[in-house]
């Protein structure tokens, strides 16, 4: 879940989930986040989630919103941007902020985070992928290296082929990257 990580005027750093698609932001009470600074209206900004990226946009004309020191209407946010709207400054991060681990849940957070990253970096690659079997590869090589398996295949179903449609190996990839060739090394169980 993305967060922003709110530095107050006075005080300690408050960390604030991005929980809904549509986040209203400024200084009246009644918003999902509620700031304090000067210049910040009282519906000054807003978090829009697409369903892929975080958008901010401004809700009043008379609105400042910079991103890294760059004055903006409105914005595409990625990890680590700096957004101050009058003078709130505000962190945003694509990432959870995980708590601090105990003894025992160390190694298992690690791996969720290190998860967590591969995902972000495949979807970032994803963007300048053109060709549907390269996409297909791709997804399938992430898949594979993030859950540890020795091999994957893609089975897809063509609409076109009405309701009782075969399933077709798309694309099957082993650990090594390699093109498992023809479907007699692929199980359809699972």
């Amino acid at each position: 879940m993305a967060t922003l990580r709110y530095f107050p005027p006075e005080g300690t750093p408050k960390l604030l989930p991005v929980h809904k698609p549509l986040m209203v932001i400024g200084r009246g009470s009644g918003n999902d986040l509620s700031l304090r600074g000067e210049h910040v209206l009282e519906h000054h900004a807003q978090i829009v989630f697409n369903g892929r990226d975080f958008q901010i946009e401004e809700l009043d004309r008379e609105a400042e919103i910079s991103i890294n020191g760059k004055r903006k209407r409105r914005a595409r946010l990625v990890n680590g941007d700096r957004i101050t709207l009058g003078t709130a400054e505000l962190v945003f991060s694509i990432f959870s902020e995980l708590s601090q681990p105990g003894p025992d849940d160390g190694a298992q957070s690690s791996r969720e985070l290190g998860s967590l990253r591969k995902l972000f970096e495949f979807s970032e690659r994803l963007m300048t992928l053109q060709a549907l079997d390269a996409l297909l590869e791709a997804l399938l090589d992430g898949v594979i290296e993030v859950t540890s398996a020795r091999r994957g295949a893609l089975l897809l179903v063509d609409p076109a082929d009405g309701e009782e449609a075969p399933l077709r190996v798309r694309a099957a990839r082993n650990v090594k990257r390699e093109v498992i060739e023809g479907e007699d090394g692929i199980s359809d169980s699972i």
